[in-house]
């Protein structure tokens, strides 16, 4: 993937945080790091670390009822963007889901001996 095509607008955000262009902006005064990476001739373009960010303000706020005072309080408590974990730079994810995603895999792996230990009982069976 090309540098700019990982640059989106306002608007593309807007629509992919659920929230509207106004909101984003009101965020970008209370959070240092709402702010987009790039701006150029006034206008906002985020990364998708940028867009990550956005997602977790609005899971915090919305989702989990935190004020806006509360979540600053959070997040300097955590030092500031650590509430996201960077896997790559396309590529970002929250830590509970994280967390989430990493007790699936235990699950599946688990499942997965299960399965092939039954399927090796059976064939002994045969």
């Amino acid at each position: 993937m090309n540098e700019q095509s990982q640059y989106k607008a306002i608007a593309a955000v807007a629509d992919i945080v659920g929230v509207p262009q106004h909101v984003i902006r009101f965020w970008e005064r209370h959070f240092a790091s709402a702010k987009p990476s790039k701006i150029i001739n006034k206008r906002r373009y985020y990364t998708p670390t940028d867009i990550a960010q956005l997602q977790y303000i609005k899971g915090e706020l919305y989702d989990k009822g935190l004020t806006i005072a509360g979540l600053q309080k959070q997040m300097q408590a955590r030092g500031g963007k650590n509430d996201i974990v960077h896997t790559n730079e396309t590529n970002t994810i929250n830590l509970p889901t994280q967390q989430k995603l990493l007790d699936l895999l235990q699950l599946v792996q688990q499942c997965r001996a299960d399965m092939q230990a039954t399927i090796k009982g059976f064939s002994v069976l045969n």
